[in-house]
């Protein structure tokens, strides 16, 4: 199984936001190259499920958007079968896209914001004795 790397709040942001790209590319590139389109949802849907399983790890309280991703995923699939439905496709792309503009609402002001690590040092080598308490 793959681990879950740790993610900060940014990098989930950008991830998302790259899946909003992917939704408008997959529209305007339905009728031209279908073949690719399939290649390009299957990758929606594993970084999705790699989101959700990271936001899952975290703590019960999100388990709200990580339904959001699954209802995502599950209209990635919707649209793999569309594929060939333009009209239908674009029905699909627009729920798709409330829906991650929903996930990024919910990823920016639900979840908490990235821990900073903050190192203290003293202007001088003979200062050091003087951190100890701290």
């Amino acid at each position: 199984m793959e681990t879950l790397k740790r993610y900060k709040k940014k990098e989930l942001l950008k991830s998302v936001s790259t899946l909003i790209k992917a939704n408008d590319t997959i529209v305007k590139s339905m009728k031209a190259d279908p073949g690719s389109v399939a290649e390009v949802l299957a990758t929606c849907q594993k970084s999705a499920i790699l989101i959700g399983n990271y936001i899952e790890s975290l703590h019960e309280k999100y388990a709200c958007l990580v339904r959001l991703l699954e209802d995502y995923c599950e209209n990635i699939f919707r649209m793999s079968e569309a594929v060939p439905d333009e009209v239908q496709c674009r029905k699909i792309a627009k729920k798709i896209q409330k829906q991650l503009n929903q996930i990024r609402h919910d990823i920016t002001y639900d979840l908490p914001d990235d821990r900073k690590a903050v190192v203290i040092l003293p202007y001088k080598a003979s200062m050091w004795n003087s951190l100890e308490s701290v």
